[in-house]
């Protein structure tokens, strides 16, 4: 799941950058605590969408080699909040591909911010209430210009309405065993379950409240949290969460089939995959709509083939690092 399996070296940023438009004003301050640094990260991301300089505000590539107009909009009929590490949202490299989620209606917190935590917090407990009061009903497709947290952040007054519907619903500051039908983490904690067996939950109770499992929406959570980071901080990013929400894994994803933007090492280097692919696979191994699933990993494939081409006009290519999706898992474009 996470982005950065280990740390990068500094020509990966000017390379990532293009040397233009924010890059510079929202490096990680690694001298503050969790809060600063969240916050920090937080207001250097709002100035750069305000002022992106030479880079997309969107794919954060050099506006020369932007991806997005090979990127239609698709649209997931589950809530999805992506949420992401201060180090790696300070830094807004062009390699990150959780970004590309917000295209999707993923909705962008950034951990540790105390606004954004609280909202999230918020946010679950709504959900697992309102599965267990509406049952099977899909939940509502997030409208467009949902992209991140802030709006709902903004106003204390919404926060606490948010706080009375979970309160009065769940009956707990906590959301207890929440079913699979309302939330999930995707993260592979130890504790979590292959996206398959999640999907057989759904299928489950879906039937159960009298369909037929035939429709998509209800195929997915309400909700999916999914972590942005390295290894190390997503760990601490899943501690934060509730505990009562379910965690999943992806079983089938490779980084042949998915490609990639950042060379990791290890054994298990080839079974890595960054966010993106692994929300992609996630959707898959849930049975989603085969026609959405092939359209987001043809826009993945799209994406990194624009990154490459940046990579290879900055001219500072020390060792390969971009991973191309081998012709089978490319065969979806």
């Amino acid at each position: 799941m996470g982005e950065a399996a280990a740390p990068e070296e500094e020509e990966d940023d000017i390379a990532e950058s293009g040397g233009g438009g924010g890059g510079d004003r929202c490096l990680d301050h690694g001298g503050f605590n969790l809060a600063q640094r969240a916050r920090y990260a937080w207001e250097g991301y709002q100035a750069f969408l305000a002022d992106p300089g030479q880079r997309c505000r969107d794919c954060w590539l050099l506006q020369a080699h932007c991806a997005c107009t090979d990127l239609p909009a698709v649209r997931v009929p589950s809530r999805v909040v992506v949420l992401m590490h201060p180090a790696e949202l300070g830094r807004l490299r062009a390699s990150n591909t959780a970004k590309l989620l917000l295209r999707v209606g993923a909705e962008l917190c950034c951990w540790g911010h105390e606004e954004h935590d609280q909202w999230l917090r918020d946010l679950l407990q709504e959900v697992v209430a309102q599965e267990g009061e509406q049952g099977g009903e899909a939940a509502a497709a997030p409208s467009a210009g949902s992209g991140s947290c802030s709006a709902s952040c903004s106003g204390g007054q919404q926060r606490q309405q948010r706080r009375a519907v979970a309160s009065g619903s769940a009956g707990s500051s906590g959301s207890g065993d929440a079913s699979a039908c309302s939330a999930v983490v995707l993260f592979p904690s130890a504790d979590a379950r292959p996206a398959g067996e999640i999907a057989a939950e759904i299928a489950a109770a879906r039937q159960s409240e009298g369909g037929d499992g035939s429709n998509a929406p209800a195929k997915l959570p309400r909700c999916i949290v999914v972590l942005d980071g390295g290894w190390k901080e997503t760990r601490k990013m899943n501690q934060s969460i509730d505990h009562g929400i379910p965690r999943c894994f992806v079983s089938n994803a490779t980084r042949g089939e998915y490609g990639g933007t950042r060379k990791y090492r290890g054994n298990d280097a080839a079974n890595r995959v960054q966010t993106a692919a692994a929300f992609i696979a996630l959707l898959k191994e849930l049975n989603d709509d085969l026609a959405r699933v092939a359209q987001l990993q043809a826009d993945l494939v799209s994406f990194t083939e624009a990154f490459e081409r940046q990579i290879r006009w900055s001219g500072v290519i020390f060792e390969p690092r971009v991973t191309l999706p081998t012709a089978s898992g490319a065969a979806s474009r």
